[in-house]
């Protein structure tokens, strides 16, 4: 009796073993065909969001996450600024961008006090 014990109790063993590994091998299988077809379509909109932008005839742009848009650009004004000297002359418009005031008489000038 304990034989035919030992030899079923052995078979259970090996079967639940032969299940375990199918169904570890099911659930993989499922996660691979899972991430494929999440890659495929992220290809997929990627690619109908730069066709749509060509047709429309505007340039396809880069997405960036987490960044602020002028944040590149703020970096070169700080480098600019460094560079600058600490005597130099604020930015002031050139001569050419100065207006001058015509200059009219006034016919009938009032005195101050009335």
């Amino acid at each position: 009796m304990t034989m035919t014990n030992d030899w079923i109790e052995a078979l259970n063993r090996s079967l639940r073993g032969a299940v375990s590994l199918v169904l570890k091998m099911a659930l993989t299988l499922a996660g691979l065909v899972f991430m494929l077809g999440v890659v495929v379509l992220g290809l997929t909109l990627g690619a109908v969001l730069v066709v749509w932008a060509l047709l429309q005839g505007k340039r396809p742009r880069a997405v960036r996450f987490g960044r602020h848009p002028g944040a590149d650009w703020n970096r070169f004004r700080a480098a600019a600024a460094a560079r600058r000297s600490p005597g130099a002359r604020p930015d002031v418009p050139s001569r050419g961008d100065v207006v001058d005031v015509e200059v009219r008489e006034i016919a009938d000038p009032r005195p101050l006090g009335d």
